[in-house]
């Protein structure tokens, strides 16, 4: 199992020091660790994202800006490492929603656990192998025309397919090339900005204007209807390359009565003459618009005077980019059909592989899977090309569903803005399960931010037991949580973690440490030892015995004042528990030894739920005492929270100050001490010190400062019963 050893954090966020200290080590390795809100969660779970991802520069002091310094080693096995990239999965609702990624995005991860690695190695041997001869001679002829390779890929190929459907697609659609001689044209500049303007809508109709009235006059001047300008082309370039014009072997041309034994008179003859047509003022009317179009750059008006000298480039240009390549391929005599043929046994062996694969469940499914049965969402997810992408010759493709209409399909954006809070969380598990079943093999150390926050009770217990089997399979796993309830069920259900707590001091250090306090056994409650945990338990008692409809009158004059309650002696209290040998003065008042206790309060840990309880119960039986002051006939008849009668009954008549220290207490003692006593997690996240403030305030109430008029027996009126259901 691997540990997390913490030699130093400083300035990490809201951390200003942090200290592990756990059983004399400083290391962390299978721990719940309970925390209040606001002392080191977010800022030690968004330390190790920052680290895991490479980004220690960005971890600071909130408030300062000061870099942090830490001090972080891995053991694995006995053997440390400093080396922390890519080594904590971190599963916290605040750093998902702050760095959003769609299950999509986690391409990585998501290739691991869909494709079967041995058939994704066949196939791609299989389309590698039998796609590599025909684009080498798609490459040596693209090369040989003057195109780029990449470039002439991209053009005329389409990026919605798979690799080797792209293939066959650009070999078909140069097979299905127009038939014509291209010969004008530049393709070592056909990529350059310049030659967009090809590809303008108006450029093909602009052209074919231009060259009508252009071939027109060139038929009329120099050619026939049988010798046009296509067949003057080639037969000057044939004339070129064989060398025909010879004046010594009497080889020659006439042209309009005019004998020519050089070839580039001839050419020369011919240029003035198109040159001298394309110059005409209704030719250049015409042109207009075609010009305007080709643009205004530098370069775009050396294509102008190429197209003036040579109305033959633009009708060739007019083709467009994609049908000049094609043909231009075509031309160069790439074997297309050829080709396609075998590419197209290739896709049927692929055929035969897909189909092999069609009931194989890959680890994503199966991830998918436990994650429906776990966690019950709200939605389905589906893995749309499954074949392909278990081949590795498509990325996932997932679509989601939600159940209140299953026909319909949904992209993670959609879904994400119709989930609740709750259910978007149960779609962060499913990342969380991708991202930790791809990096096994990797060892991970999985950081749980109170994961449970927004979660209903069904998944909260699934996630329970998705730890439990983490914590089994000896996953290095350290839960931070400030739900004192779902920290009692973890560590009641999972025996593997160890319980600690985190608390900080006046110099706002941080410490890690086991707390007995906070470990409390609840259900022992009842074992007083001593005179703290005695009056820790009655509460407790009262509650126990409220449930089973035993009489409770003793027990709540000891939570409220009552007419009796400065009359209960310690020894009435102990008749409840079982028989101990205490060193407990049977005889003192109760009311006495509360206060005994309360005083002497001065340190508090933090977690130490007896002396808060204790003070808790101070609070509200004093005060009451203050307001009662032996006229009970202000209580009489009631049947429900005495505290909260009072207040709502007289705070009319109260001085202000008094009401606003009713409102403290009231928010501050839990009503714990009343009902439902097992749900003590308020008093768990409330300061010590707090309590200990607030019941000075009681004590040193002045009594003839409490009603803004004095009271007198006359002066109460009996109220009728009150009943409440706080």
């Amino acid at each position: 199992m691997q540990e997390i050893k913490v030699d130093q954090m400083d300035n990490v966020y809201g951390i200003k020091k942090l200290v592990v200290n756990v059983d004399n080590s400083n290391k962390l390795f299978q721990d719940i660790v309970y925390s209040r809100n606001g002392i080191f969660k977010t800022s030690f779970s968004t330390c190790l994202y920052e680290l895991s991802n490479g980004n220690e520069q960005n971890i600071k002091d909130r408030i300062t800006d000061t870099p942090a310094t830490i001090k972080l080693e891995i053991i694995n096995d006995g053997v440390p490492t400093n080396s922390l990239k890519n080594k904590f999965i971190v599963f916290s609702r605040e750093i998902y929603e702050k760095h959003y990624k769609k299950l999509s995005d986690y391409d990585k991860e998501l290739e691991l656990l869909t494709i079967k690695q041995k058939d994704k190695e066949y196939i791609e041997r299989l389309i590698v192998d039998d796609t590599e001869e025909p684009l080498i001679e798609l490459k040596v002829k693209s090369k040989q025309i003057g195109l780029d390779f990449e470039k002439t890929m991209d053009l005329l190929g389409d990026k919605n397919l798979g690799y080797l459907d792209n293939v066959i697609y650009v070999l078909k659609s140069i097979e299905e090339a127009p038939t014509m001689e291209i010969t004008q044209v530049n393709f070592k500049k056909i990529f350059q900005k310049s030659y967009d303007f090809i590809d303008n809508v108006n450029f093909k109709d602009q052209v074919n204007n231009y060259i009508n009235i252009v071939n027109k006059r060139i038929k009329e001047e120099l050619f026939d209807d049988k010798f046009d300008e296509n067949n003057c082309l080639s037969f000057l370039d044939t004339i070129k390359k064989e060398g025909f014009l010879n004046r010594d072997k009497n080889r020659g041309l006439i042209i309009q009565n005019k004998e020519y034994y050089d070839f580039d008179e001839v050419e020369k003859l011919f240029k003035e003459i198109i040159k001298k047509i394309a110059e005409d003022p209704k030719v250049l009317e015409i042109n207009k618009e075609l010009m305007k179009t080709i643009g205004n750059s530098a370069e775009a008006n050396n294509i102008k005077k190429e197209i003036i000298d040579n109305p033959i480039l633009v009708k060739e240009l007019s083709l467009g980019k994609k049908d000049l390549i094609k043909t231009a391929l075509k031309n160069s005599g790439v074997q297309s059909k050829y080709w396609i043929e075998i590419l197209k046994n290739t896709k049927k062996e692929l055929a035969k592989v897909l189909n092999e694969v069609k009931n194989k469940k890959n680890y994503f499914e199966e991830a998918i899977e436990i994650y429906k049965k776990r966690f019950h969402p709200v939605f389905d997810i589906e893995l749309v090309n499954r074949q392909e992408s278990m081949l590795g010759l498509e990325m996932p493709y997932i679509v989601f569903k939600h159940k209140s209409n299953i026909n319909y399909e949904l992209d993670e954006d959609k879904l994400y803005d119709i989930l609740s809070s709750g259910e978007k969380t149960t779609l962060n598990i499913i990342k969380f399960i991708v991202e930790y079943i791809s990096s096994k093999e990797r060892n991970p150390i999985i950081i749980l931010d109170d994961i449970v926050e927004t979660f209903d009770y069904s998944n909260r217990y699934a996630f329970i037991e998705y730890i439990n089997d983490m914590v089994k399979a000896g996953v290095t796993l350290i839960v931070l949580t400030h739900n004192f309830e779902f920290y009692r069920t973890l560590s009641s259900r999972v025996s593997g973690l160890r319980k600690l707590a985190a608390s900080v001091n006046k110099k706002g250090v941080v410490y890690i440490q086991k707390n007995k306090n906070i470990s409390r056994n609840i259900e022992n409650i009842l074992d007083i030892n001593n005179e703290e945990t005695l009056y820790f338990a009655i509460p407790y008692l009262r509650e126990a015995k409220t449930i089973l409809q035993e009489d409770t009158s003793l027990l709540t004059s000891c939570l409220h004042y009552k007419a009796n309650t400065k009359n209960i002696k310690i020894k009435d209290i102990l008749s409840f528990f079982p028989r101990k040998n205490l060193a407990i003065d049977g005889e003192k008042l109760y009311l006495d030894g509360l206060k005994e206790l309360a005083d002497r309060m001065s340190e508090f840990d933090e977690y130490d739920l007896a002396k808060k309880t204790i003070l808790s119960i101070c609070c509200r039986v004093f005060f009451e005492e203050k307001i009662i002051d032996n006229n009970f006939s202000i209580v009489e008849e009631i049947n429900c929270n005495q505290f909260a009668y009072l207040k709502e009954m007289y705070k009319e008549k109260l001085n202000e100050n008094v009401v606003h220290l009713m409102d403290k207490i009231q928010l501050a003692t839990p009503e714990f001490i009343h009902v439902n006593a097992f749900m003590y997690e308020p008093l768990v996240d409330i300061d010590g010190k707090y309590l200990k403030e607030i019941y000075e305030e009681v004590i040193n109430l002045d009594s003839n400062k409490i009603w803004k008029k004095k009271k007198t027996n006359k002066d109460i009126i009996k109220k009728e019963k009150y009943v409440t259901n706080k």
